[in-house]
């Protein structure tokens, strides 16, 4: 998970929750960052999906240049 976030834009959005990216890889080295990792790696590794993840809004940016009709394949 780490590794995940190291890859993230410190400048994303936040989530609904209001927390960046950006946030959360500062408290990576703290007390906190390791329960927030544990927390989630248990919920992944349990198949264990809370409600609040399960919300989201992808809002689509329309890049210049391109065919805005057309999605990569996941």
């Amino acid at each position: 998970m780490r590794k995940a976030l190291v890859g993230t834009s410190n400048r994303s959005a936040p989530g609904p929750n209001g927390i960046r990216y950006k946030l959360i890889k500062q408290v990576l080295d703290l007390k906190l960052g390791s329960e927030l990792i544990g927390e989630v790696a248990e919920n992944l590794i349990n198949g264990r999906i809370p409600k609040e993840w399960q919300h989201s809004k992808v809002v689509m940016i329309p890049k210049p240049g391109k065919d805005n009709g057309k999605t990569k394949g996941w």
